[in-house]
């Protein structure tokens, strides 16, 4: 049985967009690129930043298959073609998954200020105004990334 700490493996499925398979899109920030970690994909070990394994690790599903998209996992990073072709498949990605999970790192004051934040601008209707300012999460590396705004956008 998968627990919490079984070591991540996975396989890499092919399927056209718009898909009839489930599968959630996960949003995340590189961290520090030389800290990487090892996970099994399609039966070979590879390597991942510590920050995606921390990821993939708590979005798992202990009693059943987790189909997730990942970019780092599913785009070669060093193709500079394929990283561009797959970007324009952004739009597709985001709005084919079935949710959106995004990752801004392990529980901290800022990480939980940044998801209070997020949910308050999603939902205005749901909060009311509160003290939490947009400073607050300038320090965590996911709401650097370019990216962050079109994500969440196009997440359901």
């Amino acid at each position: 049985a998968v627990t919490v700490d079984s070591p991540v493996e996975g396989y890499l499925l092919r399927t056209p967009l718009p898909s009839a398979l489930a599968f959630q899109a996960v949003s995340w920030a590189w961290g520090n690129v030389r800290n990487t970690l090892q996970i099994k994909v399609n039966g070979v070990m590879i390597s991942i930043p510590a920050n995606l394994l921390s990821a993939l690790q708590t979005f798992r599903q202990t009693d059943k298959p987790t189909i997730l998209w990942v970019d780092t996992l599913y785009i070669d990073q060093s193709n500079t073609s394929r990283k561009n072709h797959q970007g324009r498949l952004m739009k597709d990605l985001y709005t084919s998954a079935y949710t959106f999970l995004a990752w801004i790192g392990l529980a901290t004051t800022e990480s939980i200020a940044g998801m209070t934040w997020l949910e308050e601008f999603l939902h205005p209707a749901k909060h009311r105004a509160t003290a939490n300012d947009p400073d607050d999460i300038q320090g965590i590396p996911w709401w650097t990334r370019m990216w962050v705004v079109q994500e969440v956008l196009l997440a359901k």
